[in-house]
């Protein structure tokens, strides 16, 4: 995942999953996202905002089978963005 500055925060920021960025547990990735935001370093987007998933190393072809799960919803594109329902705190959501 990248913010707005396009940074790997999940890499570079403590926010508890070590070396497992991106494949950490889903509570402490959508904790980090909020937090990504609140601190300003999210995109703005019409409904409210959010950061990248970026999926380009996988290749279009692994994106069109469908094998990783965050591209289902996103498979014609190489970047999805993944915005927090912060109001509800329940996680993020795939927008195209």
């Amino acid at each position: 995942m990248k913010n707005s500055q396009g940074e790997r925060f999940l890499v570079t920021r403590d926010y508890g999953v070590g070396t497992k960025a991106e494949l950490g547990p889903r509570d402490i990735i959508s904790r980090a996202i909020v937090q990504e935001i609140e601190a300003g370093r999210g995109f703005k987007g019409p409904y409210g905002d959010y950061v990248h998933l970026d999926l380009t190393h996988l290749g279009q072809k692994i994106i069109d089978r469908g094998s990783a799960d965050g591209a289902r919803g996103c498979r014609p594109c190489t970047r999805a963005s993944i915005r927090s329902t912060s109001r509800s705190r329940s996680g993020p959501s795939c927008t195209t």
